[in-house]
């Protein structure tokens, strides 16, 4: 089996990458959401995998090249131009991060995010609240949101699907339940 890379959804078209008024998720608060997604609550997940944990005050400087890590952002965050996330170089630009240094992580904000200028983050982003573009991000991986997903200026969202990128995000953490599965069962 072969793995592929291939652009979802952009700024002018929206991809089968994006799912809208999920009437499963509609009614679920905000712990059963994270809860859905993650097969824990958000307090049992938190002390049992986050490697980084960080506000939203210094999280842009905390988790710059973080690879490999589960990391809990407590509040509103802003990531900015130079922030790069699951590479274990800075990527800038139009640039994307080398196969062999790519090392994704999973991002928990538990707040509002705001990303301007031209971040870059692989792995899994989780947001508990809004997101908000004011600049061109390219997410690999995955987002999910809780709240919206406002674009305030001329501001872009890529998001790349890869299968080689979530499948190493699984692996991060301590060996348990496996990140960013949930099970349909009772």
């Amino acid at each position: 089996m072969t793995c592929s890379t291939m652009p979802s959804s952009n700024k002018t078209t929206e991809g089968s990458d994006i799912v809208e008024n999920d009437s499963n998720l509609d009614n679920r608060t905000d712990d059963e959401f994270f809860e859905f997604y993650f097969g824990l609550s958000p307090s049992v997940y938190r002390e049992a995998f986050v490697t980084i944990e960080t506000t939203g005050a210094s999280a842009d400087a905390d988790v710059q090249t973080a690879t490999e890590e589960i990391i809990w952002v407590d509040g509103d965050v802003t990531f900015t131009n130079n922030t790069t996330i699951g590479c274990e170089s800075s990527v800038s630009g139009s640039n994307v991060c080398d196969a062999a240094e790519t090392k994704p992580s999973i991002v928990i904000i538990d707040g509002n995010a705001t990303f301007s200028g031209t971040p870059k983050i692989y792995g899994i982003v989780f947001v508990f609240g809004n997101i908000e573009i004011s600049g061109s991000t390219q997410v690999t991986g995955a987002l999910v949101a809780g709240g919206s997903l406002l674009n305030k200026t001329s501001g872009s969202l890529e998001m790349i699907y890869n299968t080689d990128v979530l499948a190493a995000a699984r692996w991060n953490g301590p060996l348990r339940p496996v990140s960013g599965t949930w099970k349909d069962f009772l």
